[in-house]
């Protein structure tokens, strides 16, 4: 399991798939952005203490998969836990 930390820029609601997911986009120092999954009633409930630009810690699992229609690959960001941080950390890695 990975931990990231960042504020929160965005949560979006996906309707493509049969059971409930949203998608938190990660503000990371230096720029970076990341891109986490919150599937399943609890996991998405769970955002809903969150608000945009709060900092934010979350613990993620890596889950790869091949598509069946195209037979891209990709690595999904999915989360397991967040939490609110009240302070900032001066090392981020």
């Amino acid at each position: 399991m990975q931990t990231l930390t960042g504020n929160i820029k965005e949560i979006n609601t996906d309707d493509s798939v049969s059971f409930p997911k949203k998608i938190l986009e990660l503000q990371m120092p230096f720029g970076e952005s990341a891109f986490i999954e919150f599937r399943g009633t609890i996991m998405t409930r769970l955002l809903e203490d969150f608000d945009q630009n709060e900092l934010v810690q979350i613990n993620i699992v890596l889950q790869g998969s091949i598509s069946k229609k195209s037979g891209l690959f990709y690595n999904n960001l999915v989360a397991r836990t967040i939490k609110s941080v009240t302070q900032k950390t001066k090392d981020y890695e």
